[in-house]
């Protein structure tokens, strides 16, 4: 009976690792820079290549970056969690991210946009059987490419719900009216 518990913990923590990963990203679509760094560790150390440092330098330093950005998605998968103890873990995540720039090329029916492939390598800890944070990330950069994209046109836009990269969005929307906190 007690592997099976140990089982179903362990399965338990791979789940609430996974939704910190992906809430990670999520804040970041989202420009919730509160809840990216309560995902992390204080001071925990994010190397994103172009940037690294403290969580809380990187959240003000990406919160300035994303100015210009008017959409941004993080596709998250194939996250990998290696234990190495009940309060440390190894995670690789796959990430593959779309963001469009508000800047135009001069064409005012595109604008660009830049897709990206990475791996996020994290190294997750839990300090007494508290939540499971980041100590440590570092940013793997696989490939990128900048294109151009259609801009949705007034009238497209006028017959669909269209995302928005803060608290108007829907998604906030729906919590609230289910009374769902951060």
């Amino acid at each position: 009976m007690d592997q099976i518990h140990d089982r179903l913990h362990r399965a338990a923590d791979i789940v609430e690792i996974q939704q910190l990963i992906n809430r990670i990203a999520r804040s970041s679509d989202r420009r919730d820079w509160a809840t990216m760094v309560s995902c992390f560790h204080p001071g925990a150390i994010d190397n994103h290549g172009f940037f690294e440092g403290p969580i809380e330098d990187f959240a003000r330093w990406t919160s300035d970056r994303h100015t210009d950005i008017t959409l941004s998605q993080h596709h998250i998968s194939n996250i990998i969690v290696d234990f190495r103890d009940e309060a440390t873990a190894a995670v690789e995540s796959y990430c593959l991210v779309w963001q469009s720039l508000s800047q135009s090329d001069g064409d005012s029916s595109s604008v660009p946009a830049v897709i990206a492939t990475s791996r996020y390598v994290d190294v997750v800890t839990r300090t007494n059987g508290g939540p499971w944070k980041v100590a440590e990330r570092t940013v793997v950069f696989e490939a990128s490419k900048t294109t151009t994209v259609a801009r949705a046109t007034a009238q497209e836009r006028s017959s669909q719900v269209v995302g928005t990269r803060d608290t108007s969005d829907c998604l906030w929307t729906v919590r609230g009216k289910l009374g769902i906190s951060s």
